[in-house]
């Protein structure tokens, strides 16, 4: 059955009307479950002639226990008259919970009332289904593994090996969220698994900054939006074998979302695909009632497109939970009330939709064959990016090659080039300067400030087609001029950086002229600078830095305070405290700088 609702009723033996404090709990025991899923702890105040009624979620041919006491700090005695049971509820018969890429709606759900037809009293079940959407699932595969033995100190008794596994994983947020690491077939299981307990894990920023420990048991915890998180996780066992089948372990990402994805619920598939209005879903009658042995059908609709989150990606889940019984409402959010059944749900997301409108606007239609053409070189950049990505340096110049001698002009494959360009340079301590800067300059002249300035900033009429769309290319020209001149100014800051006092004077100088109007031009085409990334704060600092400005370079990198500040802001800030010869406050930083940035990862 899906709930149960005892009904404790007592009398006390004094003449006066005591009020008593009582706890009530209930527990099943499920295999290969933990007791904590199944037992409820309640605390109330009873007196006497008073009938207390609460409802629990129970499972279905399991042993109920109740055990009703008076709470120690409740003296006197009191008399339990009678305990009444009753149980009742709707259940859910579908092959499948799970929702799959791309779908519009859900299968059939079968609302099924289970008690049998002679069960006293017959009272039908209040049918009041719900689906909501509470967070994102995400996979990660191991970017490492390392099985290793440990050192004498850890052995059994007879002199028994013990071994280590340890898996790293690699992650990003693009928000702000609440997370909590699952790993499939380890987390919640102590007793039942042959591993006695899941990998105890810590999660690390991109310094090597503890953020949060967990075990078994994982809670979530909040973590800041930033790249290059690592996930570390330790497995233990004598058996080796055992460790060898968890080498491609994966840890499920389970992100709370912003706000909760409610799903409406219809009678008929077709209502559900295309929004169909039936009676069940427009007035109370939904709310309905099934008796003893009936059963109904439903479907839930797919998830509005602007409630999917931004950053979620083809192969992630949303997660969430189906109710069907009405319950009165207890407050709470969703998932808190456990006097109802919750059915888990999930809605895999499918590739990225195409945007209303997006292959069909006027622009677009006036001349089909640059939107083929527009689709092979958007084609070829992909392959790039992903060349990049995988740093192919040798596979990524021959497709080059190819794809500019087709369009020399193209701008995105220019930006490519000199982002390739850049990460070339992070592992050559002398790079090519100049090569570097001469990309980026041609990224800067073959993109049109003056169409620029005369389209993206008047207003533009949000029903004309073709404004837009020429808003949205001239912010994306926008973008590529900004991030070629960030570029050529991290060259040339790393260059000046490395320049000695006795080196040429005159290309130290030419240097420092091209950081100064490259930065210049960069703050012309975004004019809100403390709004900007991480990047251009710390560009923005170190050019006031160089003018000996340095309250100004602090109060830049005031943005960049945070978990995932890097060791390049964290070692200007400490240049900048030098400059204006506050001692003690250098000596606070580097007391520090063994929490933010150690060297190693403790413990494993």
């Amino acid at each position: 059955m899906n709930f149960a609702n005892h009904f404790p009723s007592s009398h006390n033996e004094g003449k006066a009307p005591i009020i008593r404090r009582f706890v009530i709990q209930t527990v099943q025991t499920v295999k290969e479950r933990s007791p904590n899923d199944t037992r409820l702890t309640f605390y109330d105040s009873v007196a006497a002639g008073m009938v207390l009624c609460k409802q629990i979620c129970v499972e279905d041919e399991q042993t109920l226990e109740i055990c009703v006491s008076q709470l120690w700090s409740s003296p006197g005695t009191t008399v339990v008259d009678k305990v009444r049971v009753i149980f009742g509820g709707l259940d859910v018969y579908s092959n499948s919970l799970n929702v799959g890429a791309g779908s519009l709606c859900s299968d059939r759900f079968d609302i099924i009332n289970r008690l049998k037809t002679n069960s006293t009293p017959r009272t039908p079940c209040l049918c009041d289904p719900k689906a909501v959407l509470t967070h994102l699932e995400r996979s990660l595969a191991p970017t490492s593994t390392i099985l290793k033995a440990l050192g004498e100190r850890d052995r059994l008794p007879n002199n028994r090996q013990i071994y280590e596994l340890i898996l790293t994983y690699n992650f990003s947020l693009a928000e702000t969220a609440e997370l909590k690491i699952h790993f499939p077939g380890l987390s919640g299981h102590v007793y039942e698994s042959a591993l006695e307990g899941g990998p105890f894990h810590m999660i690390f920023d991109s310094n090597k900054k503890l953020c949060f420990t967990a075990d078994c048991y994982p809670s979530a915890k909040k973590l800041e939006k930033g790249k290059g998180y690592v996930l570390r996780a330790a497995i233990r066992h004598e058996n080796t074998s055992y460790l060898d089948e968890l080498k491609n372990l994966s840890a499920i990402l389970r992100i709370k979302l912003a706000s909760d994805v409610s799903l409406e619920c219809f009678s008929t598939q077709q209502g559900a695909l295309l929004g169909l209005a039936d009676k069940k879903t427009k007035n109370s009658s939904w709310n309905d009632v099934l008796f003893p042995g009936e059963k109904r059908p439903l479907y839930f609709s797919a998830p509005k497109r602007g409630s999917i989150p931004k950053h979620a990606v083809a192969g992630d889940s949303l997660v969430g939970s189906v109710t069907i019984d009405k319950t009165p409402n207890r407050g709470g959010g969703p998932g808190t009330d456990r006097s109802v059944k919750r059915y888990s749900l999930r809605w895999e997301v499918g590739p990225a939709l195409v945007r209303d409108g997006g292959a069909s606007t006027p622009a677009q239609r006036k001349d089909k064959k640059p939107a083929g053409d527009h689709v092979k070189y958007k084609a070829q950049l992909d392959e790039l990016r992903t060349l990049l990505k995988d740093r192919q340096f040798g596979e990524f110049d021959e497709k080059y090659r190819v794809a500019v001698g087709q369009k020399p002009d193209y701008v995105p494959f220019l930006s490519i080039r000199l982002e390739r360009l850049e990460e070339a340079a992070k592992d050559n301590p002398n790079p090519d300067v100049d090569e570097i800067l001469n990309a980026a300059d041609a990224v800067v002249e073959k993109i049109s400030t003056e169409d620029i300035a005369s389209t993206l900033y008047p207003v533009v009429d949000s029903e004309d087609e073709s404004e837009v769309s020429a808003r949205e290319e001239a912010e994306k020209n926008r973008r590529m001029l900004s991030q070629a001149l960030l570029r050529k100014l991290r060259i040339v800051k790393r260059t000046l950086d490395a320049m000695k006092d006795d080196d040429d004077v005159d290309k130290r100088t030419s240097y420092e002229q091209t950081f100064e109007a490259s930065f210049k031009q960069l703050r012309k085409w975004n004019a809100d600078m403390t709004a900007m990334s991480a990047e251009v704060s710390l560009m923005t600092a170190e050019r006031e830095r160089r003018r000996s400005r340095f309250a100004c370079g602090l109060k830049a990198l005031g943005s960049l305070e945070g978990a995932n500040a890097s060791k390049d802001m964290l070692e200007l800030r400490r240049r900048l405290l030098l400059a204006l010869n506050w001692r003690h406050v250098v000596e606070y930083e580097d007391r520090w700088k063994l929490i933010r940035n150690p060297k190693s990862y403790p413990l494993f």
